[in-house]
């Protein structure tokens, strides 16, 4: 058996990789890899958080290359709402899709009424 590589996630698989630019004055965009997990979600609430102080008020999430997500990417992104933001996700996974629609009937919008799938996952 080999050794384990040191890093910031112990957890078996895909550790999250993020790769992050900006558009104009108040827009992040993140692309995510691999696997969004409680173990692996910790840097992207780091980069959203300071992302926040920073001033930056809207995240575009591409998905695209993302192969597991669970509640801790959820819970990231609702950070991100809590401190004012606005998210749009690009190419979200059937799973993604499914947790975001869940999440969605589970959970009502902010404007009191329950967002559909289509309004979480574009």
């Amino acid at each position: 058996m080999a050794p384990t590589e040191q890093g910031a996630d112990a957890a078996p698989g895909h550790i999250l990789t993020l790769s992050c630019t900006t558009s104009g004055a108040h827009t992040l965009h993140v692309a995510l890899a691999g696997e969004a997990d409680h173990f692996s979600s910790r840097p992207l609430r780091t980069l959203l958080v300071t992302a926040a102080v920073h001033g930056y008020r809207t995240l575009i999430l591409d998905c695209h290359r993302l192969k597991f997500a669970d509640g801790a990417l959820l819970s990231a992104l609702d950070g991100w709402h809590r401190r004012g933001g606005h998210v749009r996700i690009e190419h979200p996974p059937p799973q993604l899709r499914l947790l975001l629609a869940a999440e969605a009937r589970r959970r009502p919008a902010r404007t009191g009424r329950r967002a559909s799938a289509r309004q979480v996952a574009r």
